[in-house]
């Protein structure tokens, strides 16, 4: 149902109406971001464009007999995000156009060409996007649909899917993703609490049975098998998860592993400088040497491992260890980024590996006595 009448504003709605009005001809060029102009049932706002005085009565009544309200932006659109456009259509017939299709998340109006642009990302999620045109009026689609929730409507990452409602408590789930647009999604598990959330599952293992036996590294050249994570033998390629990266854009790293028997948690997240930089490198593109530990990762929620807490004890070369590096001088393969990505060969009992290879899976443990498996013993590994 459209539209509430002037008759329902109360005196202090008339006199909000007064105040806005003064508020929004004061200019606002100093401030960092737009203000907002409130336009709901109660709260009707007058908007001066030049040329153009436009009364804005958008209004949804919901099931309570509330009005929804929405919020607008004079005199700015969101570029780069469009994926319709309509001429000759009025702002409300643009606004509810808009409400009906499940791709759109918000709209540019042009007032004096009657141009309805129909986007599929708000300014919330791509801010720099967001830019100063004169004559438009930009608001989001307060019935916007979650990014990622449905096979029309995929998220290029958990990062892009989190950053598109950063409102929103989103679960910790599966949803759809398609990074390279190919119109072909698929469905990812998306933790979104750790470290901001946003975080995209690649690799898992989750012991279900005491000694389990997970079996053999089962090995694929598809990033897109990502979405088959709960087969706990499966990995990609190290050439796949670098395609994935160049049409993710993932910056991090995320090594997680518990092991019942050790009763220790190695979580480590790499950093967002050159030094994290330079292990993603490392693990994803050819020809990298191994680079340093310490500076390039900070330690996660529950870590309490020997390892994290002594990067300059990580690595090996030839002869030589305690090197501060991470990996093994001869894990230069394909799975390279799950064998042995961190561990300290030391004297005597000072042994502390993690392997990330079925078969092999040891967490922050001498390499030669892990083989005992628990139930709720994992090893998972995220990109962001």
């Amino acid at each position: 149902m459209i539209g509430c009448s002037l008759k329902q504003m109360n005196g202090s709605s008339r006199s909000h109406l007064k105040a806005t009005q003064n508020w929004l001809h004061h200019p606002y060029s100093r401030m960092n971001y737009p203000p907002f102009t409130i336009i709901s049932a109660r709260e009707i706002t007058t908007m001066q464009l030049p040329n153009v005085i436009l009364l804005v009565v958008l209004t949804m009544i919901t099931a309570s007999q509330d009005c929804m309200k929405l919020y607008s932006n004079q005199g700015y659109k969101l570029t780069n995000h469009r994926y319709r456009q309509s001429s000759g259509l009025d702002m409300m017939t643009c606004f509810m156009s808009c409400k009906r299709e499940t791709s759109c998340q918000s709209v540019n109006y042009q007032m004096e060409d009657s141009l309805c642009e129909m986007n599929n990302r708000t300014r919330e999620s791509k801010p720099k996007h967001f830019m100063r045109a004169q004559l438009w009026l930009y608001f989001d689609n307060p019935y916007k649909t979650l990014i990622g929730s449905s096979m029309s409507l995929p998220g290029k990452s958990c990062k892009d899917i989190r950053n598109s409602s950063p409102e929103l408590q989103l679960a910790n789930k599966e949803y759809w993703i398609d990074p390279g647009n190919s119109m072909q999604p698929f469905t990812v598990y998306c933790d979104m609490n750790t470290d901001g959330g946003g975080w995209t599952l690649i690799a898992s293992t989750v012991v279900n049975v005491d000694n389990d036996t997970i079996g053999d590294m089962l090995r694929t050249s598809n990033y897109r098998s990502i979405s088959n994570y709960s087969i706990n033998s499966l990995r990609i390629d190290v050439p796949a998860i670098r395609e994935l990266r160049d049409t993710m854009g993932f910056t991090q790293l995320r090594y997680h592993c518990f092991k019942k028997s050790v009763k220790r948690t190695f979580h480590v997240i790499t950093k967002k400088n050159d030094y994290g930089e330079k292990v993603l490198k490392y693990f994803t593109q050819d020809g990298e040497k191994q680079t340093s530990s310490c500076n390039s990762y900070f330690r996660g929620p529950g870590d309490n491992s020997f390892l994290a807490s002594n990067c300059n004890r990580w690595g090996h070369h030839g002869n030589s260890s305690a090197l501060g590096k991470w990996g093994f001088y001869k894990h230069n393969g394909t799975y390279r980024i799950y064998n042995e990505p961190a561990y300290w060969n030391g004297d005597g009992s000072n042994k502390y590996f993690i392997n990330f290879i079925p078969g092999r899976l040891c967490c922050d443990e001498d390499k030669n006595d892990c083989n005992y498996l628990s139930v709720g013993d994992f090893w998972k590994l995220y990109v962001k």
